[in-house]
């Protein structure tokens, strides 16, 4: 379920309980440089299926640390540093 992107805070209590697909459908996942800062960049994700655009936010990522975003229940987006570039650790496999 994608929540949040279509919703309102709170409408998973009324009559809009989120943006839902069917299981086993493939989404499209376009992540681009949105923006950007000396510390932070900024990378635009959109994910779409073939009935339309699901969900489209901003996950702020750091070089030089570990950066989370949680984009719907279950899902999260993490980036992190090149090993070698940076005192953070890279996840193990």
């Amino acid at each position: 379920m994608w929540y949040g992107y279509r919703s309102e805070d709170g409408d998973s209590t009324k009559k809009d309980v989120g943006d839902t697909t069917a299981a086993g459908i493939p989404f499209k996942i376009d992540l681009w440089q949105a923006g950007g800062e000396v510390d932070a960049i900024e990378l635009g994700v959109a994910a779409s299926a073939h009935d339309g655009l699901h969900m489209n936010t901003i996950h702020v990522l750091r070089p030089a640390r570990r950066s989370r975003t949680t984009l719907a229940p279950g899902l999260v987006l993490e980036t992190w540093p090149e090993a070698g570039h940076s005192s953070s650790r890279s996840p193990r496999p």
